[in-house]
C-alpha cells in the first residue's frame, strides 16, 4: 500500500479505475496494526486496485471519517462504498471481492482455494 498526500489521493481517485483509500491517524494504534496485517496483504491479492493510505493527522478530513481507520472505495472517480474501523482479514477480503471482483479465471480459482 502506497502512502500519499491529499493531492496525490485526489489525482489517483480521478485517474485510476479502482481505488481504495484508507485514512489513518498517528493517534490510532489500531491503524498501525490494521494496515500491515490486513491491507498490505490485500494489496498483493488485488493488483487491479490502487490501494493508498492517507494520514490525516493534523489535517482537515477529506471525506469526513469519524473513525480511523476508514476506507473508501472509488470506481472511475465515484465513491461507491466505505468501511469504518478495522476488522480481520477474511471479512475485509470478502468486502473487497464484492467491490472489486477478480476478473481472470486464474485469479478466481486462486480465491476459491
Amino acid at each position: 500500500m502506497r502512502k500519499v498526500n491529499r493531492e496525490e489521493a485526489i489525482e489517483l481517485i480521478n485517474t485510476e479505475s479502482n481505488v481504495l483509500v484508507t485514512f489513518v491517524s498517528d493517534h490510532c494504534p489500531v491503524c498501525k496494526k490494521f494496515v500491515p496485517e490486513v491491507l498490505d496483504v490485500l494489496d498483493s491479492e488485488f493488483p487491479h486496485v490502487t490501494m493508498i493510505e492517507v494520514n490525516e493527522t493534523g489535517e482537515k478530513k477529506m471525506f469526513g471519517p469519524d473513525i480511523y481507520p476508514s476506507a473508501y472505495a472509488f470506481k472511475n472517480g465515484d465513491r461507491v462504498d466505505w468501511m469504518k474501523g478495522a476488522g480481520p482479514l477474511d471479512p475485509v477480503k470478502a468486502k473487497m471481492l464484492q467491490l472489486f471482483p477478480l476478473d481472470t479465471p486464474e485469479e478466481t480459482e486462486q480465491n476459491e482455494e
